[in-house]
């Protein structure tokens, strides 16, 4: 008789053949496994540098200096598109000048990707107690991003002209630079699957723009995005 194969059996064999497979493309993408893990830990340290600026300004009513948090010297003043006051310096508490930050942490924040690459600290410096902040970095991973699509910043952040970041935190008390301008038109734009510069928002037709998911452009013929 012939026998075949049982339920079980078929499905430790699909679940090791699975296995095989995650293994095989792992191996076979090293690299793309090491940006994975580069840009899971440039979130969280941004998410815990949020939280512990926060505590900075409710201790001393201010968030830091560039002396304060960063191993470099500022930069000079500049005017942001904002018409704020702003000066930049790095962050990277593996840096042999990065300063203590003690007791709000152990060790300043670091991009994985240090030196290559480093975090932006953008702040107030109209005045010497900061009212504000920014920090930039870039994402590896970029490619049907929602966080960098989320913040804006799928044409650039950061300070002008460059705009050479896509992912940022703020203290909330001001806004990120980017290289696009808010969808201000009465008529708003949007590519079908064709490639074709269509109409989304017109004051008869109304709104079927379908935001965070396709450009938005504010003119024809669909060169130039905006954000809405």
């Amino acid at each position: 008789m012939k026998k075949s194969f049982t339920f079980i059996e078929l499905l430790v064999v699909i679940t090791i053949f699975a296995l095989l497979t995650m293994i095989a493309v792992s191996l076979t993408n090293p690299i793309q496994q090491f940006k994975r893990s580069w840009d899971s830990k440039r979130k969280n340290n941004f998410s815990t540098m949020r939280n512990v600026l926060e505590d900075f300004y409710n201790d001393k009513g201010r968030y830091p200096k560039a002396s304060e948090i960063c191993y470099n010297i500022a930069s000079s003043p500049r005017t942001d598109k904002y018409d704020k006051t702003a000066c930049t310096c790095n962050i990277c508490g593996k840096n042999s000048n990065s300063p203590s930050f003690s007791p709000y942490l152990q060790t300043l924040i670091c991009d994985p990707q240090s030196p290559n690459q480093e975090y932006l600290y953008d702040f107030d410096c109209s005045q010497d107690n900061p009212s504000w902040y920014r920090i930039y970095t870039n994402i590896s991973i970029t490619a049907d991003s929602s966080d960098i699509r989320e913040l804006g910043c799928q044409y650039g952040c950061g300070p002008a002209p460059d705009f050479s970041f896509n992912y940022a935190v703020t203290s909330g008390q001001t806004d990120i630079e980017r290289s696009t301008e808010k969808c201000s038109a009465v008529r708003l734009y949007q590519k079908d699957d064709y490639n074709n510069c269509n109409i989304c928002k017109s004051p008869n037709g109304g709104d079927i723009c379908q935001y965070g998911i396709l450009d938005i452009y504010a003119s024809y013929p669909c060169v130039t995005p905006c954000l809405p």
